[in-house]
């Protein structure tokens, strides 16, 4: 299965910006990938968060209950935009952010819940 047409956060030193891709799910993992280009991949045993935010920047939730955002992201006339729908997956190595289209939210965090058997934490 895969959701195309999102956005990939890239955090670059202090800066960011966004890059097109397309989160493939497998039956034993999953692929960030840009045309042909493979920008992540791991297996679903190596995630050890899904969460969802409807935020300005990726949120993801510690430990303590504490939302805590994964980068900066926008530019100066980002508040013309509306607030995005942002699934960040957590490796064990890398927070992976992506802005989702709200009409595949829903969709894709099932399909994320199913394959790892875990639930996607909701940040505030």
């Amino acid at each position: 299965m895969a959701f195309s047409k999102l956005k990939l956060l890239i955090v670059d030193d202090s800066k960011t910006h966004d890059r097109d891709a397309t989160l493939r799910l497998g039956s034993d993992g999953f692929e960030v990938v840009d045309g042909t280009t493979m920008l992540h991949s791991g297996s679903y045993g190596e995630l050890i968060g899904v969460y969802h935010s409807h935020s300005k920047e990726p949120q993801w939730t510690s430990a303590d209950g504490i939302s805590r955002s994964v980068a900066k992201a926008g530019s100066a006339f980002g508040f013309l935009r509306g607030t995005p729908d942002w699934v960040t997956l957590r490796t064990t190595k890398v927070f992976i952010p992506l802005r989702v289209r709200e009409d595949d939210l829903r969709k894709l965090t099932s399909e994320l819940e199913a394959r790892t058997g875990t639930k996607v934490v909701t940040t505030k």
